[in-house]
């Protein structure tokens, strides 16, 4: 690992500690960086003095830390945030290159435990559980004393994994029966959050040199698509005093250039404009996700404008009022244009949007939609439309994880659909997800025990391209395009069923079937979804 300038670093005499943990990042720097998890783990854990926490991140070669430049297999425990499907074979390089053994049964007590946490891991962990010793199903905040607690005891006692059984949220491969339940914060407010920030001084993250502010966490808004909308549940907001309180203790208005507010729903929170007020009143610049149309008013486009932003940002997702009613997002191109127009008159020259194509159910009048809209949206006055085209991908925990993907020929039509009917191609910027990644995704994503071979065979190409990925897939799959174009039957049991992330099964099927009958259902802000976790 490359030495690299950084502010707030915390870097402890790892020889007078009782517990030494990496958090490793398996991507590179400037975008681990960016990632909200790794700063909270980072900061949390070095919060415990007994406790010594480190970061690796993947860059090609025998990864060091950048506190103290230790090997991985010097550690007692390595933390890997689990956030993209292709980044798994990261994780095994990174574990190959450290000289610690890839298959939890072949480590002994003299290395590392290995556990695993992130979105992947509450998505579908099977298809890489054989290599972690345990895996965290949820947020760790509020349980992290007692995880610390037990990871000491496992080291104390070589390596018996007993103890992370009394751990709320512990998924332990080769110990658990059943299925094991989603953590999850309750009170934002009481919750650690990291106001010291790590500063990168050399290289920009992907946000530039910015505060990770979360006003909110999760979204009750059921986006049938959204993997995240469901396992974040309930949807949970920070209060404006308490952001005040992280700011100051951050020294934010001192330390960095901007402030990049997170959330899956920003503008759901109840004082989100008082939030964006407060920073503007202390001279920050700050930008904020892609809002919900519902959600934007003049008052809060000009708030947007004052904070320095340059970019209208909105994901309308698709263009077809009856896709959009299926997919829970109920919203028309008229929305998206009156929304648009008044952001230009706000000032905003340049304004961004998120599509998807290749939803079950979308006929080729919804993909040229797409085109007509970016057209109007342009004729508002803007410099330039840039978009961003992603194929769906199936995901689990959703109501659309039953449904197949749609096969990559018919992918390629459609995005050639949108390209021809889109007139003004030197303003109009869009760019496309390559399907085939898509398809890859689709495949770990809804993927068995199966694909650990796979994942290790593209690990230990170190080749990570496109070939190398389905080489590696057809090893283990007679056809993997067949997988992701597969309906799945509704009744019978998936791979990632070994975990409980709060929603029903039964709640999901019946989100299935409104999908089918393009009926919607109001956000659990209004009504109880019967999701278990909500109200």
């Amino acid at each position: 690992m490359r030495r690299l300038k950084e502010a707030n670093i915390r870097v402890k005499d790892v020889r007078k500690v009782d517990l030494k943990i990496c958090v490793c990042y398996p991507g590179e720097y400037r975008v681990g960086m960016s990632n909200l998890a790794l700063h909270i783990l980072y900061g949390l854990l070095n919060s415990v003095e007994w406790v010594a926490c480190e970061r690796a991140f993947y860059e090609g070669g025998p990864p060091l830390t950048l506190e103290n430049r230790l090997s991985l297999k010097n550690f007692d425990v390595l933390f890997f945030t689990l956030q993209y499907e292709m980044d798994l074979p990261y994780v095994l390089s990174m574990l190959m290159e450290s000289g610690v053994p890839v298959y939890a049964n072949d480590r002994g007590a003299e290395h590392p435990l290995i556990i695993g946490g992130g979105p992947l891991v509450v998505q579908n962990p099977t298809p890489f559980m054989e290599f972690f010793d345990a895996l965290f199903i949820g947020e760790v905040e509020e349980i992290a004393l007692k995880l610390l607690e037990a990871l000491l005891l496992v080291k104390r006692r070589s390596r018996d994994l007993t103890p992370l059984l009394d751990v709320e949220g512990m998924l332990l491969p080769r110990v658990n029966e059943g299925r094991v339940n989603r953590v999850y914060v309750k009170d934002l407010d009481k919750a650690f959050y990291p106001s010291m920030q790590v500063i990168p001084l050399s290289e920009e993250p992907v946000f530039g040199k910015a505060f990770l502010l979360e006003s909110g966490r999760g979204c009750g808004w059921g986006c049938r698509f959204c993997m995240a909308g469901y396992t974040y549940r309930p949807p949970r907001f920070r209060s404006l005093r308490k952001v005040e309180e992280i700011l100051e203790e951050g020294q934010v208005d001192k330390l960095y250039d901007k402030v990049a507010v997170i959330s899956l729903a920003a503008a759901d929170h109840p004082g989100f404009k008082d939030i964006l007020a407060a920073l503007r009143d202390r001279g920050l610049n700050y930008s904020v996700p892609s809002l919900r149309l519902e959600k934007v008013d003049a008052e809060l486009i000009e708030l947007l404008k004052e904070g320095g932003q340059r970019t209208f940002t909105v994901a309308p997702e698709v263009a077809g009022e009856e896709l959009s009613r299926r997919i829970n997002k109920n919203i028309s191109p008229e929305d998206v244009l009156a929304l648009a127009s008044e952001a230009y008159r706000k000032g905003f020259k340049n304004i961004k949007l998120y599509f998807m194509i290749g939803l079950p159910g979308e006929k080729d009048e919804d993909v040229i939609a797409i085109s007509q809209l970016l057209e109007n949206v342009l004729k508002e006055g803007f410099s330039s439309v840039r978009v961003t085209i992603t194929p769906f991908v199936p995901k689990p925990q959703t109501p659309l994880q039953w449904f197949p993907q749609e096969p990559l020929r018919s992918l390629r039509r459609k995005i050639r659909l949108v390209l021809r009917h889109v007139k003004h191609k030197e303003r109009v910027l869009i760019k496309i997800y390559n399907p085939k990644r898509a398809l890859i995704e689709a495949v770990i994503a809804r993927g068995d025990s199966r694909l650990s071979k796979a994942l290790l065979r593209v690990a230990a190409s170190k080749d990570f391209g496109l070939a190398s990925w389905r080489k590696a897939l057809k090893s283990v799959l007679a056809d993997p395009e067949s997988e992701a174009n597969k309906q799945l039957p509704l009744d019978s049991k998936q791979p990632w069923e070994v975990i409980n992330v709060g929603v029903s099964k039964g709640f999901l099927r019946s989100e299935y079937e409104k999908y089918l009958r393009g009926e919607e259902t109001p956000p659990c802000y209004v009504r109880c979804c019967s999701c278990g976790v909500c109200c």
